[in-house]
This record gives structure tokens, C-alpha cells and sequence, in this order.
């Protein structure tokens, strides 16, 4: 467990896949700290939720890492060029959306 800890300490975002009635659920959580041998972690309660689902489709495109690049001082940080080699782009095809309140009551769907 103290790889996972050690790991866990260096992330600062994550997310959380779970099921609910067979269906992905997925959340945003951060690790915060060990407690009694086990990571704790913490997110919000609060808010609204968008789930999107589609197919991924991966994109070499250098104009669309241009825009990123130029969108994202946080991308641009990381990878610098749009010739990184880890820098990947996807996006999603044949897809749709769901705009949730906390409460988990569907505001919107969308289908595409």
C-alpha cells in the first residue's frame, strides 16, 4: 500500500469509475491523506454533473493540437510542442450528454 500512497501523494486530480444499475458512473476526487493504513480522499456533493458517452476516437491532427496548445497553458506546460510523443487528443463520435444536478435529476440529455 505505500507505493499506492506514494503515488497517490504526487496526483492531484483524479476520477472514480463505479457502476450504478450497469451503467459507467464517473466523479472527480482528490487524494487528500492516509488514515490508519487506508488513502482517504474527498469530492464535492454539491454541483451538477455532465456525463458523456460516445465513441473515443484518437486524433494525430496538428491543427487541433495547435488549439489545445494554445487554450491550455496547463497542456502547453506538459507537453511543450505538439510533437511530444505522449501528447494525445480524442474526441467523441456518435455520442451524447447528460447535464445532472447534485441531487443526480437529469436537467438535459442530448443526443448526437
Amino acid at each position: 500500500m505505500k507505493a499506492t500512497i506514494d503515488s497517490l501523494n504526487g496526483t492531484v486530480n483524479s476520477f472514480l469509475a463505479t457502476l450504478e444499475n450497469g451503467e459507467p458512473r464517473v466523479r472527480p476526487y482528490q487524494f487528500i491523506l492516509e488514515h490508519d493504513g487506508k488513502p482517504c480522499f474527498y469530492t464535492n456533493s454539491s454541483g451538477g454533473w455532465i456525463r458523456l458517452r460516445g465513441d473515443a476516437r484518437f486524433s494525430n491532427g496538428t491543427v487541433i493540437k495547435e488549439k489545445i496548445l494554445a487554450k491550455s497553458g496547463v497542456v502547453r506546460g506538459i507537453y511543450k510542442s505538439i510533437d511530444h510523443p505522449n501528447f494525445k487528443v480524442f474526441f467523441l463520435e456518435h455520442g451524447s450528454s447528460q447535464l445532472l444536478e447534485a441531487s443526480g435529476q437529469q436537467v438535459q440529455k442530448v443526443d448526437s
